[in-house]
């Protein structure tokens, strides 16, 4: 019997058409089996995205017939964002998505200008995870923490939370621009030394973070909500933040939650959690917004943190592995 024989090519102008049927597959597919937030671009802009280089992808052929894509970004910050790879056929799945895979690799040798792949395996990808090690990709554990508006027992464990009383000399406020130093400060201290920082370097640096709360209260991760933000303060200094955003109408997210190592396991991080779910609350009984959860992503194994969610109110919903692949040959 014949080997099949996979070759790929670089998404430009001259091919992507060819990869439409594709594409729509990936798209019809891309909030029940991989877990997207938003439904994904038409292919018209998506194409759009791939001429002016917003997007990137690559495409697998299977002879003439085109039978898998990859789709990825090259960030400023220096990583590369592996989206999705998508193979509608599960005949040779996993030899397809190596190829794909294997192929990006290859691609980026001639951009020696970044640190990482990261490539978060969300929903039918989880079944890549062993073979996708095969490629020296290094996995760690993600998971996603849900707070349920319509649960009434989600409701009973908020209520009976104890956070106490905040200390002496402490109050909580709602996100104002004058915090912003203070709080890429606090945001740096808390996770430079985080799993976060293997899959997005970030983290490492202040500018790094300085860029994701920038991009957090410009609205670029979602809509940023500043009245339901929460920011710890000590007379008048910065000592903790806990961003929330509305990535859909129907969903918010906390995408940031740090205090200084001073006040740590002192509840204060609970705190503020605490007070940035009841102003959602406050905002949904206002009819202000009309989401129907909060959610945010914890290492799986941060046991503090997931112990704070869950004394909120927060149940894990799902777990996925978070691969990532650094570049030997990048010099800071």
């Amino acid at each position: 019997m014949q080997q099949a024989t996979y070759k790929t090519e670089i998404l430009t102008t001259t091919n992507i058409d060819q990869i439409k049927e594709i594409y729509e597959s990936f798209r019809l597919k891309a909030t029940k089996d991989y877990r997207y937030e938003i439904e994904p671009l038409d292919f018209y802009s998506f194409k759009e995205s791939i001429e002016d280089g917003r997007l990137n992808g690559i495409a697998l052929f299977d002879g003439t017939q085109p039978s898998g894509i990859l789709i990825f970004v090259v960030e400023p910050h220096k990583a590369i964002e592996l989206n999705i790879i998508h193979v509608p056929d599960r005949k040779d799945l996993n030899k397809k998505r190596l190829a794909l895979a294997g192929a990006l690799i290859e691609h980026l040798k001639n951009m020696p200008d970044w640190k990482v792949i990261s490539y978060p395996l969300l929903g039918f990808q989880e079944t890549f995870t062993r073979d996708i090690a095969l490629l020296k990709f290094q996995l760690t554990g993600q998971a996603m923490v849900r707070f349920d508006f319509s649960d009434s027992v989600a409701y009973k464990v908020l209520q009976k939370s104890d956070v106490g009383q905040l200390p002496e000399g402490y109050t909580i406020e709602p996100w104002d621009d004058k915090y912003f130093d203070a709080a890429v400060e606090v945001i740096n201290l808390g996770f430079k030394n985080s799993k976060d920082v293997l899959f997005d370097p970030r983290f490492l640096t202040t500018e790094g973070c300085s860029d994701v709360i920038s991009k957090i209260t410009g609205n670029i991760f979602g809509h940023f909500m500043p009245e339901e933000t929460r920011v710890i303060l000590k007379d008048g200094n910065v000592e903790g933040v806990c961003f929330v955003n509305m990535v859909t109408p129907a969903k918010a997210n906390i995408p940031l939650i740090s205090v200084r190592k001073n006040i740590r396991n002192k509840g204060l991080g609970k705190f503020i959690l605490k007070s940035a779910v009841v102003g959602i609350i406050k905002a949904l009984s206002e009819q202000k917004i009309a989401v129907s959860e909060v959610n945010a992503a914890v290492e799986t194994d941060n046991y503090p943190a997931l112990k704070m969610y869950r004394r909120v109110g927060f149940r894990e919903d799902y777990t996925y592995p978070h691969a990532y692949y650094k570049n030997s040959n990048y010099k800071d």
